[in-house]
């Protein structure tokens, strides 16, 4: 019986120009917004070094050199960190494609900069990167109810299959059943094969619904985004509240 490896690398997705943060980031980075006492991104790679993860890739765009001093001073001891600079931003799924050559063939763990947990209270990370079986899976989704999130986010992401654990597409007029929380773990070599350099994860994650290989890992310990004024304001009293 093949064993998927235990999971050792992250990425961690902060290129974009958080422009619906405005005035905010005009002068700063959003992975270095201020969230229960520290930059969003620090919060993320502490409960990454708590996970056990100890190779993490940073892809980087808008005011690179400013994230980039700031995660070097802040990082937790010990974490390997390397940065994967974008010259124009190649979306999520192009910015995961550049970053291969430091990725490894083993599957790994990603996150948006922007997504905010407790992990020290309700453990995501470790749970999810174990739920996830390669014989079954080539991306394993982390989600929310979408009644978890609707003061700030109206609209989910996908159907959700509760026996099956699979995720589809949603069909006109149909109910969202879920929202994706911006943290997954899938396969490098998934990405290998496409010619597009700049491209969005849901052009891989299409594919594998097609095939049954797109799967979903309810979260249920309280979830939050960053990247509108109303989701911050929310993140930080969550965090706050806690």
């Amino acid at each position: 019986m093949t064993t998927t490896p235990r999971i050792h690398t992250a990425m961690v997705l902060a290129a974009g120009m958080g422009s619906r943060l405005r005035p905010l980031t005009d002068t700063m980075p959003k992975p270095l917004i201020n969230v229960g006492g520290k930059p969003a991104i620090l919060r993320i790679l502490e409960m990454l070094a708590a996970a056990g993860i100890t190779h993490v890739i940073i892809n980087t765009h808008y005011l690179a050199h400013m994230l980039e001093t700031a995660v070097r001073a802040g990082a937790p001891s010990g974490m390997t960190i390397h940065f994967s600079y974008e010259e124009e931003l190649l979306e999520t799924g192009g910015g995961i494609k550049k970053a291969l050559p430091l990725l490894g063939e083993d599957p790994i763990l990603v996150v948006n900069s922007d997504a905010v947990w407790l992990d020290e209270v309700k453990p995501l990370l470790k749970p999810l990167m174990n739920a996830f079986n390669g014989e079954v899976h080539d991306a394993l989704l982390a989600v929310v109810s979408k009644k978890e999130t609707k003061d700030f986010l109206p609209l989910g992401d996908f159907k959700f299959d509760k026996k099956t654990k699979e995720l589809g597409r949603v069909p006109p007029r149909e109910k969202w059943d879920v929202v994706y929380t911006g943290i997954h773990v899938t396969k490098p070599s998934l990405f290998m094969g496409i010619v597009e350099t700049k491209f969005s994860l849901n052009v891989v994650w299409d594919d594998l619904r097609a095939v049954r290989r797109l799967h979903g890992w309810l979260y249920t310990g309280g979830w939050r985004e960053t990247g509108t004024h109303r989701g911050l304001e929310l993140a930080r009293a969550f965090v706050a509240g806690q």
